[in-house]
């Protein structure tokens, strides 16, 4: 789970100690310098920060299942997102190897955003891009504040 700073990512740590050990019983988040969960079949995630573009090249021969990105369009280019993107491979036979990223508009990597993920070209979403150079797909599915009923509850509260 990559952020631009640790400081971001300490929300993210928060809820996921809330959430994880609910949902997984067993799972154990390991505080700094590892910042990592270690789930019971032997699964990990790992909450890293990628401070500069740059940052990502640390990660270059590392396998990865999952990698997600929270406000991916606060990266100020896809350079960080496509090195990171080639990092997602594993020698044990994981069929479903996904990026999840999240994001709001505005932000540094707006238009990078928007481009890549065909926002102008299918402004609904949920429409899949086909990468003949990668043979990957990849799609914006669109997300609304009526959407997320957290903060709905929040906005709208008197």
């Amino acid at each position: 789970m990559l952020r631009d700073t640790y400081p971001e990512l300490e929300e993210l740590i928060a809820r996921s100690r809330v959430i994880f050990p609910a949902t997984f019983p067993g799972a154990e988040y390991r505080e700094r310098p590892v910042n990592d969960w270690r789930f019971p079949g032997g699964a990990t995630l790992k909450m890293r920060h990628l401070d500069s573009d740059a940052d990502s090249f640390s990660y270059i021969g590392h396998q990865y299942a999952w990698i997600g990105w929270d406000e991916v369009s606060q990266r100020p280019s896809v350079d960080a997102y496509k090195i990171m993107k080639g990092c997602l491979r594993s020698a044990a036979a994981i069929p479903d190897k996904r990026i999840r990223a999240t994001g709001n508009p505005g932000g540094a990597g707006h238009q990078w955003v928007k481009a890549y993920f065909g926002i102008d070209r299918y402004p609904l979403g949920m429409e899949p891009i086909d990468d003949p150079e990668t043979g990957m797909t990849r799609m914006f599915i669109p997300s609304r504040l009526s959407d997320n009923l957290i903060l709905l509850k929040r906005t709208c509260a008197p």
